[in-house]
């Protein structure tokens, strides 16, 4: 059952910085109280919560969105927890690659999440739902699954691939960068999270993490987490110091990254089809800007140096 919930985050605020740089200040956290009598649902929903000025703004999307909705450009997105059985119509296709029934009534939650990030942005792409995730199995066994849901979508032209799970460790990553290597060499674009390799343009945080060490092609301001199981929600209810340190962020989550990244690269791959993924990359680097990011009002500033400024991406593709 999904339930709708009045929006919980204003827009970010933003101030002059350090050497003219711009400062984006992170949007603060829903109160628990409010909520608590909601719990009664399985799955709650907070509507539209990424179609507001605040995300919108950072990465220039409306100028973007003059010129191009993502139509036509086919994405898939490797996740778990679509609710397909009841959200088929929101998808132009769902394949399962990890052979383990899906339970009856799982709802909408990570995998949704991730879709309803993508179509905010990309209003028209095609997603593909890849349930390839699975945390109840060893890691070689869901490694397997996520490599042949990216053999499935070169084979079936798919545009680009999403993902936002945990890093894969080393012993592991041999199926997987060969997996990324096939991709990039089919034209796919990757946006993997937590995944440095080459050939995978990967989304940084607005963060104090290690540019260098870390991998990051491009900043990326994370989203709301809009659809969350009920009982991830008590867990937050019960445990506020866990949300207000950090340590576990339920509605504003790095997993966003990759679909709105990937959700760019459709906006930009509606207006020229034939782009490469080096291409891709070279385009969103090159127009994106510095600036410098913090978590409240309070944190330290950040300097983040590549925000992505889909207003100027598009703009170049446009006059090139």
């Amino acid at each position: 059952m999904l339930f709708a919930l009045p929006h919980l985050f204003p827009r970010p605020q933003s101030e002059a910085g350090e050497g003219g740089l711009p400062v984006i200040i992170g949007p603060e956290y829903p109160l628990a109280g409010d909520y608590a009598e909601q719990l009664g649902t399985s799955t709650l929903h907070v509507g539209d919560a990424n179609s507001r000025a605040n995300y919108f703004s950072v990465h220039n999307i409306w100028t973007a969105r003059e010129h191009t909705t993502g139509k036509g450009v086919k994405v898939g997105i490797l996740d778990w927890c679509f609710d397909y059985e009841n959200q088929s119509d929101y998808y132009a296709g769902f394949e399962d690659f990890t052979g383990i029934p899906i339970p009856s009534g799982q709802g909408p939650e990570h995998g949704y999440w991730m879709a309803t990030v993508l179509r905010e942005i990309a209003p028209d792409a095609e997603i593909y739902a890849l349930n390839a995730v699975s945390m109840s199995r060893s890691e070689n066994k869901w490694v397997d699954a996520m490599v042949r849901a990216v053999d499935w979508a070169i084979e079936h032209d798919l545009d680009v691939l999403t993902l936002s799970h945990q890093r894969i460790s080393e012993a592991a990553r041999g199926p997987w960068d060969a997996a990324l290597e096939r991709a990039y060499a089919a034209g796919v674009v990757t946006t993997f999270l937590h995944t440095p390799h080459e050939r995978n343009l990967m989304p940084g945080f607005m963060s104090k993490e290690s540019w260098e060490t870390a991998g990051f092609d491009v900043n990326i301001f994370s989203y709301d987490y809009n659809t969350l199981l009920a009982f991830h929600l008590k867990q937050y209810f019960e445990t506020p110091e866990l949300f207000t340190s950090g340590e576990e962020e339920f509605y504003h989550s790095a997993s966003s990254t990759s679909p709105v990244l990937g959700s760019f690269v459709a906006l930009l791959l509606e207006l020229d089809p034939d782009l490469t993924p080096d291409q891709c990359r070279e385009i969103l680097i090159e127009t994106s800007y510095p600036a410098r990011f913090k978590r409240t009002p309070e944190s330290d500033a950040a300097l983040v140096p590549r925000v992505v400024d889909m207003g100027a991406a598009v703009e170049q593709l446009l006059t090139q």
